[in-house]
């Protein structure tokens, strides 16, 4: 079931009596991410120079923590068959990457390709990766989540819930610490 299908059947159960509400997360990044996500990877390979090039672009990133405390804040204060977008303001890639640089004191990356260039990239990737079987540098989803508008409205969720997040710079530090605490970074 997608994201969506499973907000209407929520959405529809608090219509029909049920007290439940729908949090919309943006990325999440944070400490304690034994999956390895694909932001905390991102990240990992940024710190070990396994990413030749940035693409220029933004993405929107909740910490892990203050989505917690979001989830928590609609359980407690939320309004039956209401939504709430728990992000972030969004980062570029740019500066994501200099403050990962700035907090692990690897090298930043210097160059950034166009989105364009990123996406026939991710094309040429993915049909190698089709070939090869393994999986591709970046793909065309990639490309798009940072391309597209990451700018998401989390004020009903500050306002109604009490959500608030984080500044980058405290989220990828702590990751930082936790990534070499659990030596999956050195």
């Amino acid at each position: 079931m997608s994201k969506a299908m499973a907000t209407n059947v929520v959405l529809k159960a608090a219509a029909d009596g049920l007290n439940a509400c729908v949090v919309h997360p943006s990325g999440i990044l944070g400490p304690e991410d034994f999956a390895m996500g694909e932001t905390t990877k991102t990240l990992v390979d940024i710190i070990n120079g396994e990413m030749p090039a940035g693409i220029d672009g933004s993405f929107n990133l909740c910490d892990v923590r203050d989505l917690a405390d979001g989830v928590i804040g609609a359980a407690d204060k939320g309004k039956s068959g209401e939504c709430y977008i728990l992000g972030n303001e969004p980062v570029s890639f740019k500066d994501f990457t200099k403050l990962v640089s700035e907090e692990s004191g690897c090298k930043p990356l210097k160059f950034f390709l166009p989105i364009s260039a990123a996406n026939l990239l991710a094309k040429m990737l993915e049909k190698k990766a089709k070939k090869t079987g393994e999986k591709p540098l970046m793909t065309t989803f990639s490309v798009y989540n940072l391309a597209r508008n990451n700018r998401f409205d989390s004020s009903k969720a500050a306002k109604e819930l009490g959500y608030t997040t984080r500044p980058y710079r405290e989220t990828i530090r702590d990751e930082i610490r936790w990534l070499k605490d659990t030596g999956k970074i050195a």
